[in-house]
């Protein structure tokens, strides 16, 4: 993920802001990610996807998935 850091945050740049789009995207990314703030930017949401990646690895036990 680290490595795919800057696509993901050019997709989601691309994909929804500035477009109609936005508003609904931040709202589920707030309710579906531990984030720290209201106000939330791209680098919230990556940090906050981090946090969910780790979370899940721990609480539930989910393996990492490797494309290798």
């Amino acid at each position: 993920m680290e490595a795919a850091a800057d696509r993901i945050q050019d997709w989601w740049h691309r994909a929804y802001q500035k477009t109609r789009y936005e508003p609904r995207f931040y709202e589920e990314a707030n309710a579906a990610l531990p984030l720290q703030s209201e106000e939330t930017t791209l680098d919230d949401l990556l940090t906050g996807l981090r946090r969910q990646r780790v979370r899940l690895r721990t609480d539930q036990q989910i393996a990492e998935w490797s494309a290798e």
